[in-house]
């Protein structure tokens, strides 16, 4: 039988202050700007088409 633990540990929460205050006191830089994300989904999109393309002689 499964322990009362294992629930409460697998449905467990945090409050999101919690994560407020957690992505506050990263160290890391913010280095990809709008144009730059952009960029990367429109590549991110057409890799994907030429993938499918090529994959699916059938």
């Amino acid at each position: 039988m499964v322990q009362p633990d294992f629930w409460r540990t697998l449905f467990r929460t945090k409050a999101v202050e919690a994560y407020q205050k957690e992505s506050q006191q990263s160290g890391l830089k913010r280095a990809l700007g709008r144009w730059s994300l952009v960029s990367l989904g429109i590549g991110a999109i057409i890799g994907g088409g030429i993938f499918t393309l090529t994959g699916g002689g059938g």
